[in-house]
């Protein structure tokens, strides 16, 4: 009898440890599972849920994120890339995509130590990457997605990136200083801009691997290049025309 209250005990003490349970997977759903780790390694957890003696099995990459008590969550997914609609510029938001209804896009993102669902208004969503490649695009005044071009990606990633480089602005004022806007300063210019990449644009890589996004990404740089060149050579024939009329009056 007495071996039999023991074992009695070990069943007892192993629920009440299972039922206090603090360990947390997040399923592909978007399901919050609440359960004790029994292993959990790169590849797999092993877990028991709780008010179960069942063992649970389940590779990682069927999971959004695991998060052992004490430790933050770690993910488990690729993101996919969400450009909202700002009031000045573009919004770029990442995340797992769960879920898009005519109202909202669900996204499960990680912040911090934590798992967070996002609702984002549909209304407020320009496009969506997804992590497989898939681009879904927006428009203002409809809920109606639809595919977007590589190339228009590019255009729309170099509005919101690309930067005109130092060097060329210098040239360029330099030479409305001396009153020289000849040949070199109009090369300058309209020579299609090479140094495009950008850490901080979450399609950095697609310049390297997708021509049609590179076409679109380039010729817009080159629109905001020409304009910055220009601007910069009339401010600096603006100042020389300025200091001759001071020093003539």
């Amino acid at each position: 009898m007495g071996k039999y209250r023991w074992e009695i005990l070990v069943f007892f003490l192993s629920t009440c440890l299972w039922s206090q349970a603090q360990d947390v997977i997040f399923n592909r759903t978007g399901d919050r599972i609440a359960c004790t780790f029994v292993e959990n390694t790169k590849e797999y957890v092993s877990y028991f849920i709780m008010d179960s003696n069942a063992l649970s099995l389940v590779s990682k990459d069927q999971l959004l994120c695991v998060k052992a008590e004490g430790n933050s969550a770690e993910k488990c997914f690729k993101n996919d890339t969400l450009i909202t609609r700002g009031n000045q510029n573009s919004l770029f938001l990442v995340g797992k995509v769960l879920n898009i209804s005519p109202d909202s896009v669900t996204l499960f993102t990680i912040r911090g130590e934590e798992a967070v669902f996002e609702y984002i208004p549909i209304n407020n969503v320009l496009l969506i990457k997804l992590s497989n490649g898939d681009i879904e695009k927006f428009h203002e005044q409809s809920r109606q997605a639809q595919t977007v071009s590589s190339y228009e990606l590019g255009r729309l990633d170099a509005k919101e990136y690309y930067r005109t480089p130092n060097g060329v602005i210098v040239t360029e004022v330099i030479s409305g200083l001396f009153l020289y806007p000849g040949l070199i300063s109009m090369v300058v210019a309209f020579v299609p801009p090479r140094k495009l990449d950008n850490p901080k644009n979450p399609n950095n890589i697609l310049l390297k691997t997708d021509s049609e996004y590179y076409n679109g990404y380039q010729k817009q740089a080159k629109k905001r290049k020409v304009k910055d060149s220009l601007i910069s050579l009339f401010s600096g024939f603006v100042t020389t025309l300025g200091i001759l009329i001071i020093v003539n009056l």
